[in-house]
């Protein structure tokens, strides 16, 4: 009897790891196809939008009730926008040109705090954001907005509150279901934001901000490969987490914001948000574990880096009026050149490289461009991916 219990054993020993067995099998064939894609950069650097696109072109987009979600951060961001601007007024000492302004200010929008609201913002209260925006007063202080914390997307979401979009071209991204070019049927992703049953459409969602606070994921399939996206919080509270990112990555992207040379950071206003960001780029390629016998190597060394060199739309029109050099006085280019300007910036992070063989892929980019993000993903599948997967060349 010991014996038969004994062989029965046994048996389930066998059949439990011939299925242990092909279990890590079946997984390790995974990882063998999958590209994973680990992103990178400073907060508001524009590594969300880049995954927002992605999921645009090459997953299955937004369907209504995803995009309703996105509803109330819209709303967030134009109240905590105007709250800023006109924070920047009082201590500017800057006057609403309409004095009624400033009581509509005080009695709809001073003391309301979104986080503790249940519902989305009433439409008069965003036509009161609305009126104020267009205040003269205002509009000083947004200019000056390089002197506080204030969203890129401001204007457009201030514009979209009683907008309707501009009429895109034909074939239009935003106007497609994904993979197609089939047009969306639903005519509500046209309203303006004010109006109870606008939906938001795609260049809204791309735009609106959106706090990375955890690590996120997103995958998708293209062929036999499956492209693994990973989205980690930009803002120095969040790194700590980011090692635990850092386990069989194929491609590391790495978002810099080429507009963010004259800001200061959120959560350190001292501190230079480009300076910062190139700061971080050097702990990316540069940070050496021990090996042993006092010896040291680089992290990563042999996964391909891609920079991006984003928001170089509102780059080239600030410029202009903003001195690189105020801000980077070793820059001695001529002032207001947007080619030289960003050739300096480029130049600041390709020489944090302290190892030749380090493979850097550089890119400016605007990733609210839908399509350029298209384009510039199928080059990097076609090469820096390709060479990354030599091994095992799942396409």
């Amino acid at each position: 009897m010991s014996n038969l219990c004994c062989h029965s054993c046994d048996n389930e020993i066998d059949r439990l790891e011939r299925e242990i067995n092909r279990a890590i099998e079946r997984e390790r064939k995974k990882m063998r196809r999958q590209i994973k894609v680990l992103f990178l950069g400073t907060g508001e650097a524009g590594k969300s939008t880049i995954v927002k696109q992605m999921k645009i072109i090459h997953g299955d987009g937004y369907a209504n009730q995803e995009r309703m979600s996105y509803v109330r951060h819209i709303h967030s961001n134009l109240l905590e926008s105007i709250q800023l601007l006109v924070g920047a007024m009082r201590v500017k000492e800057i006057a609403f040109q309409d004095p009624s302004n400033e009581h509509l200010y005080n009695t709809f929008l001073r003391d309301l705090d979104f986080n503790h609201l249940q519902q989305d913002l009433r439409a008069e209260i965003l036509l009161a954001i609305r009126t104020l925006w267009l205040d003269d007063g205002v509009q000083q202080a947004f200019q000056l907005r390089r002197e506080f914390h204030l969203s890129d997307s401001t204007e457009y979401f201030m514009e979209r509150i009683t907008n309707r979009p501009p009429t895109p071209p034909p074939l239009d991204l935003d106007d497609q279901i994904p993979g197609t070019a089939t047009p969306r049927q639903d005519t509500r992703e046209r309203l303006p934001i004010v109006d109870p049953n606008y939906i938001p459409r795609n260049s809204d969602i791309v735009r609106v901000r959106v706090r990375t606070r955890k690590i996120e994921e997103y995958s998708f399939r293209i062929g036999r490969a499956e492209f693994l996206l990973v989205d980690v919080g930009g803002q120095s509270t969040e790194r700590r987490k980011w090692i635990h990112c850092f386990e069989n990555v194929t491609l590391i992207m790495f978002i810099a914001s080429l507009s963010e040379y004259d800001q200061t950071m959120f959560e350190r206003p001292g501190v230079n948000r480009m300076r910062e960001s190139l700061a971080l780029f050097d702990v990316i390629l540069n940070y050496r574990e021990y090996l042993g016998k006092d010896s040291y190597g680089i992290w990563f060394l042999d996964v391909p880096v891609v920079l991006f060199l984003n928001k170089a739309d509102i780059f080239d029109r600030k410029i202009a009026n903003s001195d690189l050099s105020a801000h980077f006085p070793e820059y001695t280019g001529p002032s207001g050149n947007v080619e030289e300007g960003r050739e300096y910036i480029l130049t600041q992070y390709i020489d944090t490289r302290t190892d030749p063989r380090r493979d850097i892929f550089t890119h400016f980019t605007t990733a609210t461009d839908t399509r350029q993000m298209e384009f510039l993903f199928n080059v990097g599948r076609h090469s820096i991916l390709q060479r990354a997967l030599t091994d095992f060349n799942p396409f």
